[in-house]
């Protein structure tokens, strides 16, 4: 075994947070207290729990810039507020990587932060057993959720790769942490492979531009549900299919559904089911999300929010169907008779516990939180980065305000042409062999000719290099660099 160099640097306050958590806590089965941070929630085994913060984060990330401290203690305020009993937790991107270090990690309130120096330091000394013996609860719960003969040969598989690993001396799996998982798929199988892959994101081969490694990549998800979710029931005298008749009823379902269970139990929406009966006794489902946790009770007794959120999911529904109800000879089918509506992704929180006065220079970023859930679509945020584009450049939209996009534009570098010529050489036509790569535009007030600020950028194969050339809105064009 080669040695390993252990980091031992002083730990700084870091409001990242990854999407999901891993703690050992003697939560009961049928609690409330499951959700007390987020509604996605899985029982490994055991006191062993699994929390998707995907639905949450940004609402968790938005208290800790307003309390200026760690995302992480936010949430050990909330469950010591709750009086959960957990001995360890820790915060990883794919719920494998925190599994295989629980057991490692010492008794300790804190939340452990996978990428930090000390899960570093642990995860190089981690045994090929360790690594593994997750494995065996992993196995059980794809064979009670699926049918694939690949399973069957994933205890042989681990056999193998111990095997293996003690004839080549290799008694770590981060002696090779440089392997790619197709060249571990090729010997020791599929799922051993999607295991290398879940602790070793970085060794996933063929990556897509721009994507980042969230996705749970075959890992089994097994989501809890409440025990009674809050749900009311509508039966209407007469067929209505007008918001503005929808509209009255239900802001009375939510004023219902708010002092029969959320008044009392101070829960948030993560979102709620409407399913509409139709005329024609068909079912519709519209989900009506919130991209953060929803204090329906601050919100009463108008709900604006719930039901302009509502009203977007209905409209949609309603241009959805507008083709087929044009078309149909018998359009009183498409009116509502009758509707549920039910709560089952809601968090054991108070959302508006978090806020806090804030100066006049301060953000007050849970009013952003509170304004996104009114809108049909998410912000969008723009930022300038250099680049290798001419003149001005506009990025492609983040997804969220708090993703870091440093690694994004390392792994866009790949793309980039090598040499950029002093002198653009011009062409008739394109090659056959060419690539589109994106379009720019310029500043047009500063451009004597305002039509020709468009430009076109391709990858074109030509006299055995790959060459860069530029398209102008006049159609001219011009080869201005070189990728080999």
């Amino acid at each position: 075994m080669s040695a390993q160099v252990l980091s031992f640097s002083n730990k700084q306050h870091s409001r990242k947070l990854h999407r999901y958590l891993v703690l050992k806590a003697d939560i009961p089965k049928d609690s409330d207290l499951r959700f007390s941070i987020s509604p996605e929630v899985m029982h490994w085994e055991k006191d062993i729990w699994i929390i998707d913060l995907g639905r949450t984060r940004r609402y968790w990330l938005a208290a800790s810039y307003m309390k200026e401290c760690d995302a992480a203690e936010i949430i050990q305020v909330e469950w010591k507020k709750h009086h959960i009993p957990y001995q360890k937790a820790i915060s990883c991107e794919h719920p494998w990587q925190g599994l295989c270090l629980l057991d490692s990690l010492p008794i300790s309130l804190k939340i452990f932060d996978f990428n930090q120096n000390f899960c570093q330091n642990l995860l190089k000394t981690l045994s090929w057993t360790d690594w593994l013996s997750p494995a065996d609860c992993l196995i059980q719960k794809l064979e009670d959720n699926l049918k694939n003969s690949r399973i069957q040969r994933f205890r042989s598989k681990q056999s193998q790769l111990l095997r293996a690993m003690e004839r080549l001396g290799m008694e770590c799996p981060y002696d090779i942490k440089e392997a790619d998982s197709s060249s571990m798929q090729k010997r020791f199988g599929f799922w051993v492979s999607k295991l290398w892959e879940w602790t070793f994101p970085e060794s996933k081969t063929g990556l897509p531009l721009f994507q980042t490694f969230h996705d749970l990549n075959e890992f089994v998800w097994l989501a809890q549900t409440p025990v009674n979710p809050p749900k009311v029931f509508r039966y209407l005298e007469y067929s209505i299919e007008a918001w503005d008749h929808i509209a009255p009823f239900l802001q009375e379902d939510f004023e219902l559904i708010n002092k029969k269970f959320f008044q009392q139990k101070q829960l948030s929406a993560c979102s709620f089911t409407w399913t509409l009966e139709l005329y024609n006794g068909e079912q519709i489902e519209v989900v009506i999300p919130f991209r953060n946790p929803y204090a329906i009770y601050s919100d009463a007794p108008l709900f604006e929010t719930g039901l302009t959120q509502a009203r977007h999911q209905f409209e949609a529904w309603q241009t959805k169907v507008q083709e087929e109800k044009a078309y149909s000879d018998y359009p009183e089918a498409f009116k509502i008779v009758a509707w549920s509506l039910a709560c089952e992704k809601s968090i054991f929180c108070n959302a508006w516990e978090q806020k806090l006065s804030t100066g006049s220079e301060q953000v007050d970023y849970l009013k952003i939180i509170e304004l996104e859930n009114k809108l049909p679509k998410s912000i969008d945020q723009y930022q300038s980065e250099k680049s290798f584009l001419l003149k001005s450049y506009r990025p492609k939209d983040l997804e969220t305000p708090y993703l870091e996009t440093s690694s994004l534009w390392t792994a866009a570098g790949n793309m980039r042409p090598l040499y950029r010529y002093h002198k653009a050489i011009p062409h008739k036509s394109l090659p056959y062999k060419s690539y589109f790569l994106e379009k720019n535009t310029r500043n047009w007030w500063e451009d004597s000719h305002p039509m020709s600020y468009n430009q076109d950028f391709y990858k074109v194969y030509s006299e055995k290099n790959w060459r860069w050339f530029l398209k102008t809105s006049k159609g001219d064009f011009l080869e201005i660099g070189s990728f080999d």
